[in-house]
């Protein structure tokens, strides 16, 4: 019997000292680092409740009869709530009685992928559904437009990863009817009605892009503004003799991308404070990591959370946040270029995270799994700018009536904002396709801009 104890009671004892050594290392936290310090200060909220259009989005699924900002107004609420204290998942039912009442057709998706240039054909072609999907969608495109009469859009609720974001993709699909609808009108003469209808949701879309720094918010912004530059393209090719009339207006539409909203670094740092609100979370109810599906191991919640500090846990990941800042601030023809050295960077970051370690073992886990690459979303922005540019030059073009072999050097002599703005050099004009579009990617490289845009006559 003793035999079999007495290695028994080694396993015991083993565990035991491998616990109270994995407690007392870790017994003390640190003091938040100044760069940590930095970007987990809070936000300063400077819009009126009534002018902030982040509670019309959270409604604009609610009933007909009701107001959506009012409706918004009180699922905010009724979610701040819910996580005023540490807590899993907040489950939609418990939030959702407001809203979710209105439903969007889901042949919408189909009509126009994200910026792809056929964008503008497949909604040509599907004209014959405006009419229909019209009167389905009435109360939401009511809405919809009402968004671009709010000053900005600022999200309230205290940072988490856990927390419930708007349905911000009813704002694509309804950007997309719109876009339809638009196509539809100067199909059938009435180019200033077409012209009219897209001005609301472009003047939304920029507003949400310059104010908000709820990642997701931007995200859908940037996918709006692509599609309507891809239209406006289209649209000025059906009706040149309409946007020479309006060219004025259309440019202000597609100015070049402001500071403010050519910027991600507030929305990263709203990540940065997310993801150091969830550690805090996690350390006071180990719960909170079935949200992110951390609960899935072999050791015990109480052992695990013993081996996570929250301070030292975001001054690991306060450097890496700090050089996102940075290249957040960066212009097109700079950022490419830094791109490489940053993800090396991260790798590095990471793999020094990966060993076993007496202090902090969770909390490097975790400041490994939710360090992501933030640069492709970067890029996409100086993107946006430079479609937004090069659709400006080429209703210049159309409104101007140039013939083909003017072409060339009207956009050779195009000044600021006229100019690529990775290349700081005129727009690329092909003469034998008749195309006018963005730089080439340089082939065999991932790390350059994301995208390349064409716009043909």
């Amino acid at each position: 019997m003793k035999k079999v104890l007495k290695p028994i009671a080694w396993l015991v004892g083993i565990l035991v000292l491998g616990s109270g050594t994995l407690v007392a290392f870790n017994a003390i936290d640190e003091s938040l680092s100044p760069e940590a310090q930095k970007l987990l200060v809070e936000r300063k909220f400077v819009l009126k409740d009534e002018d902030n259009a982040f509670f019309a989005v959270w409604g604009m699924t609610a009933a007909e009869d009701a107001d959506p900002h009012a409706a918004g107004k009180r699922v905010v609420a009724l979610l701040k709530d819910k996580i005023s204290v540490p807590a899993p998942v907040v489950k939609e039912e418990s939030y959702a009685g407001g809203i979710g009442k209105l439903k969007v057709a889901a042949e919408i998706g189909k009509l126009c992928d994200w910026a792809k240039q056929d964008c503008y054909a497949k909604l040509s072609a599907a004209t014959e559904r405006a009419a229909p999907l019209a009167a389905e969608h009435r109360v939401l495109l009511e809405r919809y437009v009402g968004l671009s009469r709010y000053k900005g859009y600022e999200d309230v609720m205290p940072p988490t990863l856990v927390t419930p974001v708007p349905p911000m993709q009813n704002l694509l699909s309804m950007a997309t009817l719109q876009m339809l609808f638009a196509i539809a009108d100067v199909k059938r003469g009435d180019a200033a009605a077409g012209l009219n209808r897209l001005e609301p949701g472009v003047a939304s879309a920029r507003m949400m892009l310059g104010t908000s720094d709820e990642l997701i918010g931007k995200m859908i912004a940037v996918a709006v503004l692509h599609r309507y530059a891809i239209v406006l393209a289209g649209l000025a090719n059906e009706a040149p003799d309409a946007f020479a009339a309006e060219r004025e207006r259309v440019a202000k539409w597609l100015a070049p991308l402001s500071a403010a909203e050519r910027n991600a670094g507030p929305a990263l740092q709203g990540e940065f404070r997310s993801v150091h609100a969830f550690l805090r979370n996690f350390a006071l109810d180990p719960r909170t990591a079935a949200a992110m599906g951390e609960s899935q191991s072999s050791v015990p919640d109480w052992l695990r959370l013993r081996g996570l500090q929250v301070n030292a846990t975001a001054n690991l990941r306060a450097a890496i946040a700090a050089e996102e800042q940075r290249l957040a601030l960066l212009p097109a023809d700079e950022l490419p270029g830094e791109v490489a050295g940053f993800r090396r960077k991260q790798d590095a970051f990471k793999d020094s995270l990966s060993g076993i370690a007496w202090r902090n073992p969770t909390g490097r886990h975790l400041a490994a799994e939710m360090t992501w690459d933030a640069t492709e979303y970067m890029l996409r922005l100086h993107d946006l700018d430079a479609h937004l540019r090069l659709t400006a030059l080429a209703i210049e073009i159309r409104a101007g009536k140039l013939e083909p072999e003017a072409v060339a050097g009207f956009v050779n002599s195009a000044g600021a904002p006229a100019l690529d703005p990775y290349s700081g050099k005129p727009f690329q004009w092909d003469a034998e396709k008749r195309e006018l579009s963005t730089a080439a990617q340089r082939k065999n490289s991932p790390y350059t801009r994301g995208g390349r845009f064409v716009i043909r006559f």
